[in-house]
């Protein structure tokens, strides 16, 4: 068992890249995806998906059309291949200003890793318009391990566990460990905390990649608050 600390964060959007709130490494991995994923969501949002792709998936995308694929089915394999080149460039990024990144396989495509030390990494997870109404984004979670690891570990770990990146997956194991102790109510207060990037998850990850919820913890009073009483400021 690997005992690690697990938070979500709202990075991608590009608003932290000149902030001093944050840290060098959060300011690089935001730009990463801005300039990547977070370019395309927004492009796509108002524009025709053929214009927003980078050229290989926009090659991809016409080449379909040509051999008469349905424009759907089109529009779903390139955007595969826009993920898995947006996950390789995001990484190229990262690098560039001295943040490690791997790459790793994941939903058929890809999705960027970033190691900005051997005890921690922020995994690029997918998350839809029930989060982020206005565009849907692609937000990394962070890992910290309990202690150092080799890399090689760390990409063993993080193919296997990579899952509770995405939107509902970590908030759906929290619910279901937190609800029989708590009740229906306190335990979806707790869940909404960790989805929000206010409560950190304390877990142990198995051989198998499950992740065994010990405790959830608020970040801050307000988030105990709000926890206790279902109020937030």
């Amino acid at each position: 068992m690997v005992r690690v600390f697990i938070r979500r964060t709202h990075l991608g959007h590009g608003r932290v890249m000149i902030s001093p709130k944050y840290s060098f490494i959060e300011r690089v991995i935001d730009k990463a995806i801005h300039d990547t994923f977070m370019d395309m969501y927004l492009c796509m949002f108002s524009s025709p998906v053929e214009m927003c792709l980078p050229e290989e998936a926009r090659k991809t995308y016409r080449g379909l059309l040509e051999k008469g694929y349905p424009e759907q089915e089109a529009e779903l394999e390139a955007t595969e291949v826009a993920t898995r080149v947006n996950s390789e460039t995001a990484c190229n990024i990262a690098k560039e200003y001295g943040v490690d990144c791997i790459t790793i396989r994941a939903n058929d495509t890809g999705r960027p890793v970033f190691i900005p030390t051997n005890d921690t990494v922020y995994i690029g997870g997918y998350w839809g318009f029930s989060r982020d109404p206005e565009t849907g984004a692609l937000h990394p979670t962070v890992i910290k391990f309990e202690k150092p690891l080799p890399k090689s570990e760390i990409r063993r770990i993080v193919e296997k566990i990579n899952y509770i990146a995405d939107e509902d997956n970590l908030e759906k194991l929290v619910f279901d460990s937190l609800e029989k102790k708590y009740g229906r109510d306190k335990a979806w207060r707790f869940t909404t905390c960790v989805s929000r990037g206010g409560c950190e998850v304390d877990g142990e990850i198995d051989e198998r990649g499950n992740l065994k919820i010990r405790e959830v913890r608020p970040l801050s009073p307000e988030w105990k608050k709000y926890i206790e009483t279902g109020e937030i400021e």
